[in-house]
C-alpha cells in the first residue's frame, strides 16, 4: 500500500492520534474528526 495524497496521510495520522487519545484518556489540542472504535 502507499498513501500518495498528503490529505490521506494527514487523515491517517489524525485517526491514529484520536485512537491513542481515547485509549489513554488525554484531550487533543486541536479538533480531530472522530473515528468509530469497535469493542471499546
Amino acid at each position: 500500500h502507499g498513501f500518495r495524497k498528503a490529505e490521506t496521510t494527514q487523515r491517517c495520522l489524525e485517526a491514529e492520534l484520536y485512537f491513542y487519545a481515547r485509549i489513554f484518556g488525554f484531550d487533543l489540542a486541536d479538533p480531530v474528526e472522530p473515528v468509530r472504535i469497535e469493542n471499546l
